[in-house]
Parts: C-alpha cells; sequence; structure tokens
C-alpha cells in the first residue's frame, strides 16, 4: 500500500494503485451526498496495521463514478486498478504516464509519476498533455502559456517560431523527456540512441512543401551577420491540446484558397481596408484602417475617430512618409471602392500627387480586396482572443487590435516563402520574442520615491494591466496604470514585474467581444469563389471579362439576400 508514502496528508491527491483491492478516500467532501451508507470493513495494510472503514458512497473523478471507502487514516486517497478493470476501464502506462479509457476508446483519466506514484490532476479529468505540463519545473511557463502570450497562435508556427528564436527563452528550458509523441527528437552525441518504435511511422514528405524558385528579380532584404551561438537545449513539444478560447473566438467556415501572384518589391503595392464602427474605446476611436505591403505582408494599423477623408488622408500621409523613411516608395494602392474613406476627391488627390496608382475593387466585389480583408478577420480573432482570454472589458479593444498586429509581424505565415514573418520579409533578421508577456496579465509597476503616499513604509508598486509593446524595443511595456489619474491612463514603463497566470480584470465578463468583420456572412461566401482574380484589379483582359461577370452575378445574388 502506498497510502504512507508521504509525510503529510493531501486531500484530494488521488493515486493509481495496482495493488489496492477497493477504492479508498481519505475525506468526506469527494463523496457525492446522497450516495454515503454506513458500513464496518477492515482493512489490513501491508505492515500488518489495520484500519477501518466506517462509511461508503459514490465518487466521481472527472466523469467516472467509482464506489470507495471513507479511510480517514489514510494520507493520500487510493485509485484501484482491479475496480476499474472491473468497471470495463483500461489503464495503460507508459513513459511515466497513465491514461483511463473507457470501453469505446475514448481517454477519462490521466495521470503522471511523480515520485514514484502515478498522481491524477486534482480534478482527476487532466488530458494528457496537461499531465505532461505538471512535469516542468514550479516556476517555469509552458508551451500553452507562449500560446496564449502570441495572440493564440497555432502551436506548428509557435514551434517554429520558438526554435527558430537566436535567443535563450529561459522559461522553456525544461529537463528532456522521452516521449513517443515528441516530432523530434535532439540530435547530441551524447545522447542514447532511441528504441525504435514499430508503430512509429515515418512522415509523408509534403508534395507541395518544396523551396520556391528564386527569382532574380526578386527584393532581397539586407542580411544582418549573427555571431555564432551556442546550441540551445530544444524545448519539450506537448501535444497540442484543445484551446476553448481558440474555439469561441476563431472558428470559421473552411474554405478552399487559392494562391495569387505577389510583387517583388517592399511597398510597390499597398492593400488596405477599414473596419468599423465599433464601440467607443477610451480614447474614443471607432475605426480602425490597416496599410499591407503586399510583398512583405508587414502591416500598420492606424484608429480613427469617424471616417472622413480628411481624417483617413492625414493617417496615410504618416505611414506614406513612414515608408519612405525605409527606403521605399508606394507605386500603387489597391482598397475596395468605398467613396467616404478612398474615392473621393481629397484622398484621389494626395495620390496623384505623390504618382500613386489607385486600383480601386469593384461594387460587391470584395474577393479583389481579399489580402486586407484577411487581414482584418486575422487582427480581430487574435484580439479577440486574447481579451476573451484575460477578461479585458471591450473598451480596451485599439490595444488589442494594435498589440495582435505588433505579433502578426513577428509570427511566421504561410503567406512567405520558408514560413518566415513579415518582420523578417522585410528587415532581413528574426524578431526577438523572449520580452513577450500575456495580453491583459496582471502587472505590478514600480512607484519612484517622489510619488509614494509613505516615504518609509508606503506600497513600491501599483497593479496594473499589460496593453503591449512600444515600438522595436524590448525593454519598455505598454501597461495601464489603474490609479493614475480619475480613470487610469495607458504609461509606458521598464521596472515592471508580471504575474501572466492572474488576470488584471477579475469581473465576469456582461458583454461579448463583438468586431465588424466586414459584411462576414458575406465573405464566408465569396471566399468560395475562384480567387485567381484577387490581384487583375483594373487590368483585367477582355478574355476574363465573362468569368469576371459571372463572378459579379454570384456576388450580387449574395449580396442582395444579404440584405433582404
Amino acid at each position: 500500500m502506498v497510502a504512507s508514502h508521504r509525510s503529510a496528508t493531501s486531500y484530494g491527491t488521488w493515486v493509481i494503485d495496482s495493488g489496492a483491492s477497493h477504492n479508498y478516500s481519505n475525506t468526506l467532501q469527494d463523496f457525492q451526498k446522497d450516495s454515503v451508507t454506513e458500513t464496518n470493513m477492515i482493512i489490513k495494510l501491508g505492515d500488518k496495521h489495520q484500519v477501518r472503514a466506517r462509511k461508503k458512497g459514490v465518487v466521481r473523478l472527472g466523469g467516472v463514478d467509482i464506489e470507495a471507502f471513507l479511510v480517514p487514516e489514510f494520507r493520500i486517497s487510493l485509485l484501484s486498478v482491479g475496480q476499474l478493470d472491473s468497471q470495463g476501464y483500461t489503464s495503460t502506462f507508459r513513459s511515466g504516464i497513465c491514461s483511463i479509457a473507457n470501453a469505446k476508446g475514448q481517454k477519462v483519466l490521466g495521470a503522471c509519476l511523480e515520485d514514484g506514484l502515478y498522481i491524477l490532476s486534482t480534478d482527476g479529468s487532466a488530458h494528457i498533455s496537461e499531465i505532461r505540463m505538471l512535469r516542468t519545473a514550479p516556476h517555469s511557463h509552458t508551451i500553452n502559456m507562449w500560446h496564449r502570450r502570441l495572440a493564440h497562435l497555432n502551436h506548428q508556427d509557435l514551434k517554429r517560431l520558438l526554435e527558430s528564436s537566436r535567443e535563450r527563452i529561459t522559461d522553456l528550458n525544461v529537463e528532456p523527456v522521452t516521449d513517443p509523441l515528441d516530432v523530434e527528437s535532439i540530435t547530441d552525441p551524447m545522447d542514447v540512441e532511441p528504441v525504435t518504435d514499430p508503430i512509429d511511422v515515418e512522415p509523408v514528405t509534403d508534395p507541395m512543401d518544396v523551396e520556391p524558385v528564386t527569382d532574380p528579380t526578386e527584393y532581397k532584404p539586407p542580411i544582418t551577420p549573427i555571431q555564432p551561438v551556442n546550441k540551445l537545449e530544444k524545448p519539450r513539444w506537448e501535444t497540442p491540446r484543445l484551446c476553448p478560447t481558440c474555439v469561441h473566438t476563431k472558428q470559421v467556415q473552411h474554405v478552399i484558397r487559392t494562391k495569387a501572384s505577389r510583387t517583388s518589391t517592399p511597398f510597390e503595392l499597398v492593400h488596405s481596408d477599414l473596419c468599423g464602427p465599433i464601440k467607443h474605446s477610451i480614447g474614443g476611436a471607432q475605426y480602425y484602417i490597416i496599410y499591407i505591403d503586399d510583398c512583405t505582408r508587414y502591416t500598420e494599423v492606424y484608429f480613427l475617430i469617424t471616417k472622413t477623408a480628411e481624417e483617413i488622408t492625414a493617417k496615410f500621409r504618416h505611414y506614406q512618409a513612414w515608408v519612405e523613411a525605409q527606403g521605399f516608395h508606394i507605386k500603387r494602392f489597391r482598397s475596395d471602392n468605398g467613396t467616404g474613406e478612398y474615392s473621393n476627391s481629397v484622398f484621389l488627390g494626395f495620390l496623384g500627387e505623390k504618382g500613386i496608382v489607385f486600383e480601386p475593387s469593384p461594387p460587391y466585389t470584395q474577393h479583389k480586396n481579399g489580402t486586407a480583408e484577411r487581414m482584418i478577420r486575422t487582427l480581430n480573432t487574435k484580439a479577440r482572443s486574447m481579451m476573451w482570454d484575460a477578461n479585458v472589458p471591450i473598451k480596451f479593444w485599439p490595444e488589442a487590435i494594435r498589440t495582435a498586429c505588433y505579433l502578426h509581424r513577428r509570427s511566421p505565415t504561410s503567406s512567405l516563402s520558408g514560413n518566415r514573418s513579415p518582420y523578417e520579409a522585410l528587415y532581413g533578421t528574426i524578431p526577438k520574442i523572449g520580452h513577450l508577456r500575456r495580453f491583459g496579465c496582471r502587472v505590478y509597476k514600480h512607484i519612484p520615491p517622489a510619488q509614494r503616499t509613505e516615504k518609509k513604509f508606503g506600497n513600491r508598486s501599483s497593479v496594473c494591466m499589460m496593453l503591449g509593446y512600444v515600438h522595436n524595443t524590448t525593454k519598455i511595456w505598454r501597461i495601464w496604470d489603474f490609479n493614475s489619474g480619475r480613470t487610469g491612463r495607458a504609461v509606458e514603463c521598464s521596472s515592471v514585474v508580471f504575474q501572466e497566470e492572474e488576470n488584471a480584470h477579475t469581473e465576469e465578463r456582461t458583454e461579448f467581444i463583438e468586431f465588424p468583420d466586414n459584411a462576414d456572412e458575406l465573405q464566408d461566401k465569396i471566399y468560395e469563389l475562384d480567387e485567381k482574380t484577387e490581384n487583375r484589379g483594373i487590368n483585367d483582359s477582355p478574355s476574363q471579362e465573362n468569368s469576371k461577370s459571372n463572378d459579379s452575378i454570384s456576388l450580387s445574388v449574395v449580396t442582395s439576400e444579404l440584405a433582404q
């Protein structure tokens, strides 16, 4: 028996025991109240001592109901393998993990080997991937935390990003674990060659995963020489588990998309679109506008109080000046045919002054501006995921959009060759990610001595909320100071301590984060059309006129249905 293995009593801790004849619990709180009955059973222990069980009842562990005896003398509770087998459950032990499956083969319980004992999770319902995370050091973060830090980036791109980083990610330096589910094994001359599993199958090479042919006219960003660094230990990768936040905020209809041609020079073609109106923010913004470089997919976002031609033209002036500061010039500008924001005398006059060709999409053909439409959806889903995860009020949506754009520029994307990030495609260097923290988490800001109410014994920090980042710096963060002013304000600070596991806002959410995805229902239908026409713009040849007319007719029918 292992009931006396630990020196201190641990209530609610269940250990899987193959030598126990029955299930035993050490606390009455585990039992369902209406199932407890009196009994009088003597239990003989391995050291020839005897204890008496006076109550028995039904205990629910996860989705499994078991009959157990109450033995307060035990320091831990015991789950009998024999009793599980009699109920039709199968227990499998492998690589320090025990998984329990029902008669249909579905995993219902799991345990992890710890100090020689297979410890069940607190509620008894942990998945295997969650149990593996318990093996990490107490203060180290798991891959799931980096998934949340990067606006719920998919696990495949998350792995590429962390492995390609040239800086040491301290919270991923965990002990290597031999796991048959690992995608790659660490190549090290000191490593023992792993035993070949007959079940393992050689991964099939994707015929589409081919290095693109180098175009001699394609723009090649300058490569910054990097000093040789010591090979870092690769982190252990858990099997990706279902993220409820991603399901709530990202689930969309699957559509088939075809890849369009791409420009070879940065900012030769710029895509743009506007999103809004959205509920008033803390700064009064109701809209935001994006500008996307077609070559590198590098995106900039600006926020608007109104969508007048004057305000939008002023934002584009700022963007155009920033592009010229990078050493490039905008030649073509593609957007929808909105008369309020683009197709007006003020904006068209500025484009004419700079010699920029305007390429508006025809009415009711948003798929011709699909690059900007999809980017808005991407930013909205990232922002919605971060706000939902951190329980952040909707008034902070501009901060969430700004941070989502910052993270997207540093995340790998399949639209670029080699799954590079837009930042790497533009600047030629891999972006740093060691400073990233979870949006909306609790953060403590240092209070300077001059601002303290009590010089000697007053608080030296105030509770704030993580909002985002400042330009390309890695030592300064943008946070929300609740104690600044009457209602708080956003500040930039470097002397901070993060508590990423805790949300700054703990109140129950009273409204859902909803972003207007520019006729979202219409997008789901028009994306089913052939997107080979995406880059034809206003230069369609006469031979394409018939197919273009068919697309317009189909879109007109869809639009009329939605309007009704």
